[in-house]
């Protein structure tokens, strides 16, 4: 039988996958119209460059939604951390904007766009929902020093009481990869927890961490998923079960997570049914690690390591798993720091005049 390998064992060979009809192409008229998709990338980057401005307007500042925690007990000597870059958060400092292509660039902004669109409808029900008397504020500047230098933050979401007193922030993530850790490990990136730590270290009030996630996710067979027993109480309502009794797709969902700091480590709870209220996940962030963090910036900024240059960040979960990936390979600074080292001497020197090329210039 033809196709048939007749060697035992090996059975039959895989079908080849049907390949799409391709449409026929035919002559017509050329459009009368301009192309709103040029007009829209033009304005897109256009808004790119005012952002670039703004941020080199706004140098000698360090940011609240740039930060890291430097890790281990002897933070005077330990060079692991999590979060955002040290190099990163030093080249904000100093008015630079990330060097990234073009095309590259404008279709990152889309995903950007989403979460500020996420923001306004979240809002609009929150306001709906709060205890009477209640109100809902969005995008708070909020500013303080660390060691005299300034800090600057943006806060998604308040909420003030009936006598206008802040009682509690949001920080607001718009969910934009298939969220296995995050919805079956109940684990919140730990960039998302320093960020949302920071600020309520920062400005002294309670922070909850909220992820929306509004498209549906088929379940892929990966072999490091894990899932969890589908009669969940949180997952009912989230989840489609197959025939076979395997999750195969994830509905969009709310997913919040209580934030505290006991003996100035911090602690994470997720807000779902089922949970334990007053039962906390330990993290291995600390808010002497994430002051700690900010300095090496302010001193890789300023020249004041003795021509050191701080390593890439450690990738870890939440928790403090490592996680078996570069930070690099997923960061739009890697073209500056190829082929700059760290504590040999000059190489911070050629750091900077490699983030000096994208500074912002009239």
């Amino acid at each position: 039988m033809a196709g048939w390998s007749g060697a035992k064992g090996k059975g039959k060979p895989k079908k080849e996958p049907k390949r799409p009809v391709l449409p026929a192409v035919v002559d017509g008229p050329v459009p009368d119209v301009i192309s709103v998709t040029d007009m829209e990338r033009y304005g897109m980057w256009t808004s790119h460059e005012e952002e670039r401005r703004k941020t080199w307007e706004e140098r000698g500042r360090v940011r609240g939604g740039t930060v890291g925690c430097i890790l281990g007990r002897d933070l005077s000597t330990s060079q692991a951390y999590a979060g955002s870059c040290v190099r990163e958060g030093a080249a904000r400092y100093m008015g630079a904007h990330a060097p990234v292509e073009k095309e590259k660039h404008l279709n990152s902004m889309l995903m950007m766009e989403q979460g500020s669109a996420v923001e306004g409808a979240f809002i609009e029900h929150l306001k709906k929902g709060v205890p009477e008397g209640w109100t809902v504020g969005d995008n708070i500047q909020t500013a303080t020093e660390i060691d005299g230098v300034s800090w600057t933050g943006r806060e998604d979401v308040f909420l003030y009481d009936e006598g206008g007193a802040v009682r509690q922030i949001v920080e607001l993530k718009n969910v934009s990869s298939f969220p296995h850790e995050l919805l079956f490990d109940l684990r919140p990136q730990i960039k998302h927890v320093i960020q949302a730590a920071n600020y309520m270290h920062r400005i002294g009030v309670p922070v909850q961490l909220l992820y929306t996630s509004r498209s549906v996710w088929p379940v892929p067979n990966w072999p490091f998923v894990s899932e969890p027993e589908i009669d969940t109480p949180y997952l009912q309502g989230i989840i489609d079960v197959n025939k076979i009794g395997k999750i195969s797709k994830l509905r969009p969902f709310l997913l919040g997570f209580y934030l505290t700091i006991v003996d100035g480590r911090v602690l994470y709870a997720p807000d779902i049914e089922g949970w334990e209220r007053g039962k906390w996940i330990e993290t291995p962030i600390t808010i002497a690690g994430i002051d700690e963090w900010y300095r090496r910036v302010i001193d890789l900024a300023h020249g004041t390591l003795g021509g050191y240059l701080d390593g890439a960040p450690t990738t870890v979960s939440t928790v403090g798993e490592p996680k078996y990936y570069s930070a690099c390979d997923y960061c739009d600074w890697s073209s500056v720091c190829a082929g700059v080292g760290t504590a040999a001497s000059g190489e911070r020197e050629k750091w900077v005049d490699a983030i000096g090329n994208h500074m912002y210039k009239e």
